[in-house]
């Protein structure tokens, strides 16, 4: 046993609290896509897709609210100010919230006996209750909740309630999907289209002084308490589908539609039409009508609200993302963010500005977009799922399709590789496009034509998901790997790669899971479904599905749902930027999830022949700054079979105030320890310390010893970092010839003099030309030598063959949790 301490100075050892930081969410949601609109004297509410929004009608300024600051959904469906200044928040399938500026208060089907979750429309009665309806009920709140349905309320048309209004005698009217009811405060009353109501489908109910307005699906009536007068459009509305009305100070009525049609006003005599060629409206799809108390009209649209004075029109929008289901993320050589969408088509984000390019506003060709991928020139590859992809360079466009050689118009994935070269993925197998044009990869031996993922890595290996299986096309022939056989499904539905380069693939249905695959073993990583994995940059393994967003930290599994801040449980994408940041793509908006970063400890791979000495590097890949680290304690294990640990050292070491602490440390045979303690935290990033050992001279080529972190805590908290094992793997100094430890161009003419026999080899220089392991050595080999010579290759195909092989020992198992931290939903937790 070796023991020895490096330094000798006496300290007095004082903990310093971490700053840990907590996790922060942001959100990017669809607020100029309003769903309803109330008022508050000097302020306007909006529901929309993205929360609820309170502006300023003076100055245009808004507060946002969503799912951060208490709403349990981000898309509100109707919104209500009580009389004692509470705000109501209906959602759509989240029940309701209450918001009395300080404290919010959540009623749903599971807390109370609201009937039903998806909220339609709030009004309050003179006696102060309030109203709430919803697609399965009406329910009546005075400090408790009585519901009204089809069954207990004969008269009541329909259990699917849409519109709500109170009238000056304190009545209150619905309208319902079956008919208009009305209640006295005693009894129910009911009217349909045997009385004369124009159509039983009512969207809309408003008051004026002569009675009520009722817009449906068939047109609109007047009722006056007796008898009801109907408008269609022989009358001269635009289309019969209104599906909401209001009514101004001096009576008259206003009226929008089920598709773009813009707007109709009526003054008791004359129907008038209005769109945005004659307004000041921002489009033509209008949802919601408000008056407020000083006789203005609010209109709220598909892009934004709208006040009209009767003389000027004013604009309100929020101009933030305007799309819903997010199918694709990426980051451009700029630092932009790409969104690709279903149905909005691709948004373009600058960390301040959107842009929205779609079929009407650009030459985008699909709205529907699957995929976008960045070519290293900086231009846009944007695949559609039905109509081909498209390029944008960022002023022109190219469209691709099958006749342009694609093998389908349906694209489900794009990969594209350093060199430019680009991979699409379809339903009918694989295109390629190469200088310029694009051709169809017949690969021998692909399981199915309907492609779900693709991906490669710097050796040129190409690897690709199936609905029937695991491809990879490398230099030593195509492989088809099959998940085990209890997954049943065997289709592959995303893959990347972890920090080591290992494959890591994503399953989804069948008992879906998430593996890291070495071409041999399917590792389980996270046991749950995936339709896309990521793997952010501390190692952290990031999974989606529609339960929310699952992610392992080598320790313990965390996951994400509404709870948490995710705008829906089911997440379609994740990407991870260049600063670590996750983002989320949801069927409802953008989540951005910026979680505190741990100290990433990576112990690098390393080679070498028997009886030689080797040197292992760890390295801090993250920073230690502002962590206030002041003591650690690592554990490192390694197999004594093939290893002999000679010491190690950290003179070398790029950790700022590292040399100053004082070191403990223990070397047995599997195990080194060394310990830590500092007035002084640790700083920067870089290489922490070296290791050094003598491979066994016993060993034989494909021997491995896993070099594994079994300990490894700062400030007696494992949280505080993460870890990326490594090994030693026992072979020649493949491409060496020469036996300098270089490979350099020489080793390269070496083979080829070999092989035209000007020169012979021994053994040990043969197994180290042998660089493909395919039919001896060969001219082929001497290619590769002179391409990792020269910087074009990081490796030689001989060592994926046998960077899997041989005894790994000690098991990889994840590091024990030590944590002094209390945690909560939004902090880091183990």
């Amino acid at each position: 046993m070796i023991k020895r301490s490096l330094t000798f100075l006496l300290i007095s050892l004082i903990f310093v609290p971490c700053s840990y930081g907590q996790d922060v969410w942001e959100v990017y949601a669809n607020g100029d896509k309003i769903n309803d609109i109330t008022f508050e004297g000097e302020f306007v509410w909006t529901a929309t897709e993205g929360g609820a929004f309170r502006w300023d009608k003076i100055n245009g300024v808004y507060n946002r609210y969503t799912n951060l600051d208490g709403l349990p959904f981000i898309d509100v469906s109707t919104v209500y100010v009580a009389s004692n200044g509470e705000i109501w928040f209906g959602t759509n399938g989240f029940g309701v919230a209450v918001f009395n500026g300080i404290n919010w208060t959540v009623f749903d089907e599971q807390n109370s006996n609201l009937s039903y979750n998806e909220i339609t429309c709030i009004v309050e009665d003179d006696s102060n209750n309030i109203w709430v309806g919803t697609k399965m009920g009406l329910n009546l709140y005075d400090g408790t909740w009585t519901e009204y349905n089809t069954t207990n309320t004969p008269n009541l048309g329909s259990n699917n309630i849409r519109s709500l209004a109170v009238d000056d005698s304190g009545s209150v009217w619905v309208g319902t999907s079956y008919g208009l009811s009305k209640y006295d405060g005693t009894n129910w009353y009911l009217w349909q289209t045997t009385e004369g109501l124009v159509s039983n489908d009512i969207y809309s109910v408003a008051i004026d002084t002569e009675g009520v307005w009722i817009a449906t699906s068939g047109g609109i009536s007047k009722f006056d308490g007796v008898s009801f007068e109907n408008f269609t459009t022989a009358s001269g509305l635009i289309d019969n589908y209104v599906v909401s009305i209001a009514v101004d100070s001096t009576d008259t009525v206003w009226a929008c539609y089920d598709q773009n049609y813009g707007i109709t006003k009526y003054d008791g005599t004359t129907w008038v039409n209005y769109d945005t060629s004659n307004t000041g409206l921002p489009c033509n799809k209008v949802s919601s009508i408000g008056v407020d108390g000083d006789g203005n009209i609010w209109f709220g649209t598909e892009k934004g609200l709208t006040k009209f004075d009767k003389i000027n029109w004013t604009g309100y929008q929020v101009n933030g993302f305007t799309g819903k289901c997010v199918t694709a993320i990426v980051q451009d050589n700029n630092n932009n963010m790409w969104f690709g969408t279903m149905e909005s088509g691709v948004f373009k984000f600058d960390g301040t500005n959107w842009t929205n390019y779609d079929t009407t506003n650009s030459d985008l060709s699909y709205n529907n977009i699957s995929d976008i991928a960045i070519h290293p020139d900086g231009s846009i590859w944007i695949a559609t799922s039905a109509n081909g992809i498209d390029r944008f360079d960022g002023t022109n466009w190219t469209h691709y399709k099958t006749e342009d050689g694609l093998a389908s118009n349906v694209i489900h994935c794009l990969y594209i590789n350093i060199y430019g070269d680009i991979w699409a993925g379809t339903d009918m197998g694989v295109s390629q496009f190469t200088n310029s044009e694009w051709f169809y990869c017949d690969y021998p031996m692909l399981p199915s034509d309907n492609i779900l993922s693709i991906t490669g890595n710097d050796r040129g290996e190409i690897f690709i998901g199936t609905t029937s299986g695991l491809y990879i096309d490398s230099y030593t022939g195509p492989k088809v790997f099959n998940l085990p056989p209890e997954y049943g499904v065997n289709s592959i539905d995303d893959l990347t790669f972890d920090l080591k380069g290992n494959l890591i693939v994503a399953h989804y249905g069948g008992g879906g899971t998430v593996f890291k695959f070495d071409r041999k073993n399917w590792t389980v990583i996270l046991p749950v479904d995936a339709k896309n994995v990521v793997v952010d940059n501390v190692g952290f393994i990031w999974a989606a599905n529609d339960m929310g967003v699952h992610m392992y930290d080598k320790r313990n599994l965390k996951h994400y749902t509404m709870s948490e801040g995710l705008l829906n449980d089911d997440v379609r994408v994740l990407f991870i930027d260049n600063e670590g940041n996750k983002w989320i793509g949801t069927t409802n908006g953008i989540n951005k999830l910026i979680t505190p970063a741990p100290v990433l400890m990576f112990i690098q791979d390393a080679f070498e022949e028997p009886g030689e000495n080797v040197t292992v590097q760890v390295d801090a890949v993250t920073s230690f700054t502002d962590k206030q680290i002041i003591g650690f304690d690592i554990k490192i294990a390694y197999n004594p079979e093939v290893l002999n640990c000679t010491g190690y050292n950290i003179s070398e070491t790029q950790i700022g105030e590292l040399l100053n602490f004082t070191i403990s440390d223990t070397i047995v045979p599997g195990t080194l320890k060394v310990s830590g303690a500092n007035i002084n935290p640790l700083s920067g990033s870089g290489n922490f310390m070296k290791i050094n050992f003598q491979i066994n001279p016993n060993t034989k080529t494909g021997d491995t010893s896993n070099i594994i972190f079994t300990q490894l805590t700062f400030n007696e908290d494992s949280s505080l970092s993460t870890y990326e094992n490594g090994r030693v793997i026992v072979r020649p100094f493949y491409g060496d010839v020469s036996g300098n430890k270089e490979i350099t161009s020489l080793d390269a003419s070496m083979v080829l003099q070999y092989v035209v026999e000007k020169i012979t080899l021994d053994s040990i220089q043969l197994l180290r030309a042998d660089v493909v392991n395919f039919n001896g050595v060969t001219a082929f080999d001497a290619s590769f030598i002179l391409d990792v010579s020269a910087g074009l290759r990081d490796n030689f195909p001989v060592e994926e063959i046998l960077f899997y092989k041989g005894k790994k020992q000690p098991e990889e198992k994840p590091l024990p949790v030590i944590s002094k931290r209390t945690s909560n939903k939004n902090n880091y937790t183990d």
